[in-house]
């Protein structure tokens, strides 16, 4: 298939199978896609604190919700839906809904969960700094179901303001031990895509445990935003990053990527 990644390598690290959202769209593109889940996602081991909150949904001013993910965990213990029920519905009406960016706007909407706040995309933290220019703050009770992983920065920024934040579990990211041998083409791919820092700490720890110096020679990296990109930094790595935080915007990243580099591999 041509295409603009024809004869390119690329390294799907997210939680999707050989048919997931991002291989396909890669695919597609003309690559040649080799998956290395570093993490999984699943349901909290223990749900009942997500739940307790939901039924208590007209207690908060705001609901936010930072990933796609979450939407769906959210959506689940609703029962909303493209139809919801009417009692979906009427506690969905007394919370207000902010929303990281755009993806996580569409799945909200699809979810039957309208958002009244659409952030820049640009992470959990920016989109906290957003919310208290927007009145977010003394009194205000915000509801944040996000991965057992997700960073205290948004939680931080808001309780800073003055608002009650209440932060519950509502799935699980975990770091999989992949056995990095077994996937020998990866050493020599055309990039690595990353979609989130716990993936990043996947892949480096993989790479650790064996040993191996991934870094020489350097493969390029693509991160979905700039809070996964500052994870590669942290572990030394540049990275481009994506203009638009979404799966669409990675493959247009490794699009350009592929544009300005060199020969594939």
């Amino acid at each position: 298939m041509g295409g603009a990644l024809t004869g390119w390598t690329i390294v799907v690290t997210r939680a999707e199978g050989p048919d997931g959202p991002l291989g396909a769209s890669l695919a597609a593109q003309g690559a040649r896609v080799l998956h290395v889940p570093t993490v999984s996602i699943g349901a909290p081991d223990d749900l009942e604190p997500l739940r307790r909150a939901i039924a208590r949904l007209d207690s908060f001013e705001w609901m936010v919700l930072t990933s796609p993910r979450a939407v769906g965990a959210v959506s689940r213990v609703l029962g909303a839906g493209a139809h919801p029920s009417a009692a979906a519905l009427h506690r969905l009406a007394r919370v207000r809904v902010a929303v990281v960016g755009a993806a996580t706007a569409d799945h909200a909407r699809a979810a039957g969960i309208e958002p009244e706040f659409v952030g820049s995309g640009d992470g959990g933290e920016a989109l906290a700094h957003d919310l208290v220019k927007v009145g977010v703050g003394p009194g205000s009770e915000v509801l944040f179901p996000a991965s057992n992983r997700a960073g205290s920065g948004l939680a931080a920024v808001l309780r800073e303001a003055g608002a009650r934040v209440e932060q519950v579990v509502a799935y699980e990211t975990r770091i999989r031990a992949v056995d990095i041998e077994a996937y020998p083409a990866a050493q020599r791919a055309d990039a690595v895509t990353f979609t989130s820092p716990s993936a990043v700490e996947g892949w480096v720890s993989a790479w650790t445990h064996d040993g191996v110096n991934f870094s020489v020679p350097p493969i390029p990296n693509v991160a979905i935003g700039a809070t996964t990109a500052a994870a590669l930094e942290k572990e030394g790595l540049g990275a481009m990053v994506a203009t638009e935080p979404s799966l669409d915007g990675v493959v247009d990243a490794v699009a350009r990527l592929a544009r300005e580099g060199d020969e594939p591999t």
